[in-house]
């Protein structure tokens, strides 16, 4: 390149500077972002509320299975060898749907919480742009601590996009409990 060329490339850099100096960035923690709005939370727990009431039914297979098992080691030497054997099959059985059970269940909450976040995700995308044009943001970027050495605690605009979705999206009020009527 000649002396002239690089001359004005400098100046065009130097004056460009203050420019981008002073264009704001932004980050935002999607994953605390929907699971922290008003919609996010009422969601989640749902999702909570359905994996715990399944995995209670499991956990009592999972009695039934120690029980029988108990049983066959404390009566084993007085089983007949076809009650022995269909206790065996019965564990054997039991042993199975849990298994079965715990890998569709895992599947299945996994489906619910890919299902939530797409939701939750394609609700508030236009809001973060919404956000960036209305607040003077030249970008918002996804907050990933295990990337980013520093971050300035005034960068991270999660708490502003959740109460502008809880705005944007007002969550439905819980129904009041009915009242007994009066005699």
């Amino acid at each position: 390149m000649n002396r002239a060329s690089m001359c004005v490339i400098a100046i065009l850099a130097v004056l460009a500077a203050p420019a981008w100096a002073q264009s704001k960035i932004g980050f935002i923690d999607s994953n605390r972002a929907v699971v922290s709005t008003d919609e996010g939370k009422a969601e989640y727990q749902k999702i909570m509320d359905w994996a715990k009431a399944q995995d209670d039914q499991v956990r009592g297979r999972a009695r039934l299975l120690e029980e029988k098992q108990n049983q066959l080691r404390s009566q084993q030497n007085v089983l007949t060898d076809a009650r022995r054997d269909e206790l065996i099959g019965e564990i054997d059985a039991l042993d199975t749907e849990i298994k079965r059970r715990s890998e569709d269940l895992k599947k299945a909450f996994n489906q619910r919480i890919e299902d939530f976040t797409k939701r939750m995700n394609a609700k508030m995308a236009p809001l973060f742009q919404k956000f960036a044009q209305d607040n003077q943001y030249a970008a918002i970027l996804y907050l990933n601590p295990q990337v980013i050495a520093f971050l300035n605690p005034g960068a991270d605009v999660t708490d502003t996009v959740i109460a502008l979705y809880n705005q944007t999206y007002p969550a439905a009020a819980p129904a009041a409990p009915a009242t007994p009527a009066k005699k």
